[in-house]
């Protein structure tokens, strides 16, 4: 138990010390339009900050691109018709700031990330994203409470906007008295309660965005969570076109 709490706090501490203004929201290497997404904030400039990608084959840059344009309303596109792919070791991308820091090196479709041996993210390591195949791309997903990156996600591409799995973050605290108890769950059961007693849509996330329960439940009705492991969840109540969100912690 012990244990398991300190990895719990560590998760919170990882959390909210991702204080990057600016980070890499999707990756798309696939599809037909092949490219990487920044999300950040306003308007910001991006004179002299810099893409660099990675080959898994021999752990060194490939190329590095150069950017030069701004922010628009906190989103920026951009498209790499070179996008390294298909490589069996897998291929990775750098964000470098404009003080020649690494903000993130990023690792997919391969077998295991990888040290950069030369270029702008030499000696960093690599993190593991995921991959993808044909018309998707691989996208952050973010805190609905907090709007923070917690991981990762595969789904339609939707460069130049937010990411789908974006529109949590919204939603919360429009549920007069919402409330999910116990909260820990330690006996795999859990209820949810409101002002007004009617039906209500339940879906709760894992803590990397993945749909792990969705059903529509009565009032009073106990809801069954016992095939849940460990750790933290979100859970989404939709009641009468409004929604809430609270964060679960299972025991």
């Amino acid at each position: 138990m012990k244990k398991f709490f300190l990895t719990l706090i560590v998760l919170f501490i990882t959390i909210s010390g991702f204080s990057q203004s600016i980070f890499i929201s999707e990756i798309n290497y696939t599809a037909s339009n092949p490219g990487v997404e920044l999300t950040g904030v306003g308007e910001t400039n991006l004179a002299g900050w810099n893409l660099s990608f990675y080959l898994g084959t021999n752990r060194k840059e490939d190329f590095t691109l150069p950017l030069t344009q701004t922010l628009d309303n906190n989103i920026l596109w951009i498209p790499v018709v070179n996008m390294p792919d298909g490589h069996p070791k897998g291929a990775g991308v750098a964000l470098i700031n404009n003080n020649g820091e690494v903000v993130e090196f990023l690792f997919s479709y391969g077998t295991n990330p990888f040290e950069a041996k030369d270029g702008l993210a030499e000696g960093y390591f690599s993190e593991n994203v995921g991959s993808t195949t044909g018309e998707n791309s691989i996208q952050r997903v973010l805190d609905p409470l907090t709007n923070k990156p917690i991981g990762w996600t595969i789904a339609p591409p939707t460069q130049g906007n937010p990411t789908s799995q974006k529109s949590l973050s919204v939603t919360k605290d429009q549920i007069e008295d919402f409330n999910v108890y116990p909260n820990p769950a330690r006996n795999g059961k859990i209820s949810i309660s409101t002002k007004n007693s009617l039906d209500k849509n339940v879906v709760i996330y894992s803590i990397l965005g993945s749909v792990v329960y969705n059903k529509t439940v009565r009032p009073n009705e106990v809801i069954n969570v016992q095939n849940l492991s460990t750790g933290l969840y979100l859970v989404q109540v939709e009641e009468d076109e409004k929604v809430s969100v609270r964060k679960l912690l299972i025991n």
